[in-house]
């Protein structure tokens, strides 16, 4: 365990084939996203972040979008976390987060996966 109770991320960044690691449904909130976004400045093979279906807020947002200006090649994926605007006790908190996602380096839409938009409220598959 690392600060604030949160878990060691670099050792448990197990990258799969093209750099591709899968953190879908781990329970993993801000101050774990944090951590895997510091682990990120290490890992540069990373290619793609599947972190869907956790409980990633603004922090953990503000902390990935860090990780991705670090690393152009960086794609992630957010789907089902707390950050998209379909929180209605705190919508312009989420906002907040998009903009800052949104100044990345090259296109937000294509790195990051997860942003309410039309496609997703549609079902269509994005990314």
């Amino acid at each position: 365990m690392g600060a604030c109770g949160s878990r060691d991320w670099s050792s448990s960044l197990d990258v799969h084939e093209e750099g591709r690691v899968d953190l879908q449904k781990r329970r993993i909130r801000d101050r774990d996203a944090v951590a895997i976004a510091s682990a990120l400045k290490d890992a540069p093979h990373v290619k793609h972040l599947h972190l869907g279906d956790n409980r990633i807020g603004f922090k953990g947002a503000v902390a990935l979008a860090d990780a991705l200006t670090a690393n152009p090649d960086l794609k992630v994926d957010l789907v089902g976390n707390r950050i998209g605007s379909r929180n209605k006790k705190r919508p312009r908190y989420n906002e907040r987060a998009w903009a800052v996602i949104d100044g990345i380096p090259g296109d937000p839409h294509d790195r990051v996966r997860g942003r309410h938009d039309d496609r997703v409220d549609s079902g269509e598959s994005v990314g």
